[in-house]
This record gives structure tokens, C-alpha cells and sequence, in this order.
């Protein structure tokens, strides 16, 4: 039990269970250099001059541990036997549940990009089905009409379908008729 509060202690929890709240920039930036994937390079030495130090010819170079950039490539899910690839070092470090996600959420995206771009055809088709010619309903303005436009109950209709209602005065005539000031809503 004194051992578990001691670890607890160290990590920065209280003993009533909440987080310390002494928790400090420092100690945040210290578990991030501790705990954060790492590789390791490879760089010259530069004198003061700009020239790259050498010993018998031989340039100077020295290894240091560097974090993980953001755009590294970590892997691919395989898509069959024949894609199978050595794990990279930085699937390695950070584990394999945040590796698998990441992966899968890189293979997710790249699925709906290309059924996005599949879906193209479809999209003009539902945004030329309209039939509402060149009069000020077909201006695209904000995220919303782009939506009805491009969706497939909008394939027939002379105007936009979803432009047949306006739902704010459907609203104010429901809060009138249930006030009791109109007699139908």
C-alpha cells in the first residue's frame, strides 16, 4: 500500500485520487522528453567557420535523439500477404494500440478520399437534376445549400428541395398557436 501511494506521489496524483495541483510546466515538458518516441540521427560537426570538422579525412559525426515529426511515416495496414512490411521504429516505441489506430485512421481517410473522388459523377448529376436554370435560387452561398444541392432529394424539384419550407416560420407559428394567439399552425 506505501508503495502504490509512493508511485502515486511520484506521478503527480493526490492521495484523494484527483490530479496535484502542483503539475507545472516543467513536469509536463519532462514526461514528454521521457515518454515521447524518439529517433536517433546522424549529424556533421561544423567548425566556427562554417567548415565540417574532419579527423584524417574523415568527417566528424556525432548521434543524437531527436522526436518523432508529426508527418513521419509510421506504416501501412496491409491490405493482403504480399503487403506485409517490416514494423517502422516508430510503430515499435509508441505501442501497438496507437500505432493500429493511427494506422486505421490514415487507411480510413485515404478510403473516403477515393469515395469522395468516386462520387463526383454522382454529385454533378444531382446538382445539374434540378432544373432551377440560371435564377437567383441556384447561387451556392453557404455550406448548407452546397448540401442540398448535392443531395438526391434535390433530383427533380424546380427549386432547391429543401428550400420549399422556411422552418423558422413554421416555428413562430407553432409558438403562436400553443401561447393561444393563433387559432391554427
Amino acid at each position: 500500500m506505501a508503495k502504490s501511494a509512493g508511485l502515486a506521489k511520484s506521478a503527480g496524483i493526490s492521495s484523494i485520487g484527483g490530479v496535484d495541483d502542483a503539475v507545472s510546466r516543467i513536469k509536463l515538458t519532462r514526461h514528454i522528453e521521457n515518454h515521447h518516441p524518439t529517433k536517433t540521427v546522424q549529424y556533421n560537426v561544423y567548425d566556427e567557420e562554417g567548415n565540417e570538422k574532419r579527423v584524417d579525412g574523415i568527417p566528424i559525426r556525432k548521434l543524437k535523439q531527436v522526436r518523432y515529426g508529426v508527418c513521419e511515416e509510421l506504416g501501412m495496414l496491409p491490405i493482403c500477404k504480399r503487403c506485409v512490411k517490416d514494423t517502422s521504429p516508430m510503430a515499435k516505441q509508441v505501442g501497438v494500440g496507437p500505432a493500429l489506430f493511427l494506422m486505421s485512421t490514415k487507411a480510413l481517410s485515404w478510403f473516403f478520399l477515393f469515395l469522395t473522388i468516386l462520387n463526383i459523377p454522382v454529385m454533378l448529376f444531382y446538382g445539374r437534376g434540378t432544373g432551377r436554370g440560371d435564377d437567383a435560387s441556384s447561387i451556392v452561398s453557404s455550406p448548407s445549400d452546397a448540401f442540398t444541392v448535392l443531395s438526391l432529394g434535390n433530383v427533380g424539384q424546380s427549386s432547391a428541395a429543401c428550400g420549399e419550407t422556411n422552418y423558422g416560420r413554421i416555428y413562430k407559428a407553432e409558438t403562436a398557436y400553443y401561447r393561444g394567439k393563433a387559432a391554427d399552425p
